[in-house]
This record gives C-alpha cells, sequence and structure tokens, in this order.
C-alpha cells in the first residue's frame, strides 16, 4: 500500500478491537508464557487479514471515476469537517459514497473475522488488547514477538 492518506481508512485493527471490547488496560505480559505464543498467532492472522482488506481498499479506491488522487482529497475533507463537501458535483457524491460503502462493509466484515482468530487462538478481545498496549511500551516483549514470528 502507497503511503498516502489511504492508510488512515485503514488503520482500524487494534482501534476497532479496543472499541468491541470497551477499552484497554495496561497488564503484565509474560513473554515466555504460552499466551504470549498465541498472542503471537493471533497477531499474524489479524495483519493477514489487515493486509487483505488493505489490498481490496486500494483496489475499491483506483477503480473509482475520482481517482485515487481525488478521493483522498474528499476522504480528508470529510474527516477534517464531517460532512461531504459542498463543492462536488452530484456524481462526485455518489462515486465517493458507493466507494465508502464498500469499504466499511469490507472493514466490517474484518472486524469479524479479526475477532475471531482472537478468539480462535484463545484470548479475548480484551486481553489482546492488553498486550498490544503492553508491547508498545516495551522493547523486550516486542523482541520478543519478533522471535516468536
Amino acid at each position: 500500500m502507497k503511503d498516502t492518506g489511504i492508510q488512515k481508512i485503514t488503520i482500524f485493527v487494534v482501534v476497532t478491537l479496543m472499541l468491541l471490547s470497551g477499552g484497554i488496560a495496561f497488564a503484565e505480559v509474560n513473554p515466555n508464557s504460552q499466551e504470549f505464543v498465541d498472542f503471537a498467532e493471533a497477531m499474524r492472522g489479524v495483519q493477514e487479514v489487515q493486509e487483505t482488506v488493505n489490498m481490496e481498499i486500494d483496489s475499491i479506491i483506483a477503480q473509482t471515476p475520482l481517482g485515487e488522487e481525488r478521493f483522498l482529497e474528499v476522504y480528508q475533507e470529510v474527516q477534517a469537517t464531517g460532512n461531504v463537501p459542498e463543492h462536488l458535483d452530484q456524481q462526485e457524491v455518489m462515486v465517493y459514497q458507493e466507494a465508502m460503502n464498500e469499504i466499511n462493509e469490507i472493514q466490517m466484515a474484518s472486524q469479524e473475522e479479526m475477532v475471531a482468530i482472537v478468539d480462535d487462538a484463545g484470548l479475548s478481545v480484551t486481553r489482546f488488547n492488553e498486550i498490544v498496549m503492553a508491547l508498545q511500551e516495551d522493547p523486550s516483549l516486542q523482541q520478543a514477538l519478533v522471535e516468536l514470528q
């Protein structure tokens, strides 16, 4: 995926899972535990889903008559103001909204898939998020995760 505003659309894994669980708390994480191994497995699965979603979203945006650059301009304006810009013609509004509807459908389906991956690994979404937050704060946990992957 290109390093553009599209990433704002597609970066939702941890945020989505946090919203589904009602927040997170900092917790102790043992990098030598089976739980951490299970987490690493779940993280791989979640990342694979995210990569697939990113490709699908890139494809949707690339196929819009707006083109990627114009789509991103509209997207950024919607994010900044909360509304579809009034200066768009009706055709642009329809194209943008159709693309966003497709993107939202893909994201909703992928959220369910990611939750299932976490559940299948034997973790709750809350615990998965606690470990994610611990990873962000602890370089030794980050290294342990790299070694597991």
